[in-house]
């Protein structure tokens, strides 16, 4: 009963819209962004969660626009480098197809691609700020928003949105980006850790959290090193945590210790796991796995970190 609730309250977390929709059969046509997708200059990594655009001409100022038409594509590419930051704006449009890229700064970053087909028109936008990222899809049957903490987190609990719509678009930025791969490299890492890493129960968790506002120092600095043993796995618990419930000593030592955990990195498999293996909204996502195995291990790691029993049904049946 209580993994039916979760499943169900990670849907409507995810999504603005109440009714899921199925996502439509669809064939994007072809649309040249090799003014993009080429361009050595410019590289494309998730940091933290985010898709970062950066410039391997850091250090130097430059301002350059750039204009193709290659095929029945008008293409136009414009960016403005500073010591420390990249400014670029992207574009490429055909009679069928038309995608905007834009970055105001750093990772502030916004996309989105419109297609018309037959007189259908899909509509999909991507966008991410300090809050998270959103993803929105519009289709003849509707209009469909997700918003998340991370690239990852969307792609975990939307995979089939992601599939089908955000996949497709974040490869017209580069073609040789292997998202889906490192994605399921990161499924691998995530199962590897769940069986392997020992982690406190959120009782535990929550016990250190409280003596943080214990009035004797050595209570709070034996809870401050408990939480610094956990590691990564911590920031998913800190997530939940409702910060006006804390005090000021709390407050203060969480700020503290999250500044530490939480270093901008480029995203490898083994980082993200390490990051997610105790979030329950990912395991909670993956009991609708297809794979059986897969809903069963997700299940019994979910029932590990919330400390409710494994439910034994098989989830994809009652989908």
């Amino acid at each position: 009963m209580w993994q039916r609730m979760a499943v169900s309250m990670a849907c409507v977390w995810g999504s603005l819209t109440v009714h899921a929709q199925e996502p439509v059969s669809w064939t994007a046509p072809p649309l040249c962004t090799s003014l993009l997708s080429q361009d050595c200059r410019l590289r494309f990594e998730v940091i933290s969660g985010q898709i970062s655009v950066r410039s391997v001409h850091w250090q130097t100022k430059r301002r350059e626009t750039l204009q193709s038409q290659d095929h029945d594509t008008t293409q136009s590419l414009s960016y403005l480098l500073g010591d420390r930051f990249l400014a670029l704006r992207y574009e490429a449009e055909s009679a069928q197809s038309r995608f905007l890229l834009e970055v105001p700064h750093c990772t502030d970053l916004s996309m989105e691609w419109s297609i018309t087909q037959e007189g259908t028109r899909i509509r999909i936008a991507y966008a991410q700020t300090d809050n998270g990222v959103r993803l929105t899809v519009e289709t003849p049957e509707g209009r469909q928003d997700f918003r998340h903490d991370s690239l990852w987190h969307l792609l975990f609990e939307q995979p089939e949105m992601s599939r089908t719509y955000l996949l497709p678009m974040l490869q017209l930025c580069r073609e040789s980006w292997s998202l889906e791969e490192q994605w399921d490299a990161i499924r691998s890492e995530l199962f590897t850790r769940a069986d392997t890493l020992p982690l406190p129960s959120r009782r535990e968790l929550q016990e250190w959290v409280r003596q943080l506002s214990s009035p004797r120092r050595q209570d709070r600095c034996a809870a401050m090193r408990r939480l610094q043993q956990v590691g990564q796995p911590l920031i998913a618990f800190l997530d939940t945590l409702e910060t006006d419930q804390l005090d000021r000593e709390q407050r203060f030592y969480l700020k503290r210790l999250r500044s530490q955990l939480d270093r901008p990195v480029v995203d490898t498999p083994a980082a993200v796991a390490a990051r997610l293996v105790a979030d329950p909204r990912i395991w909670t996502a993956l009991t609708l796995d297809a794979d059986v195995q897969t809903r069963a291990l997700a299940a019994q790691q979910l029932a590990r970190l919330t400390g409710q029993p494994a439910a034994a049904e098989d989830y994809a049946s009652s989908k």
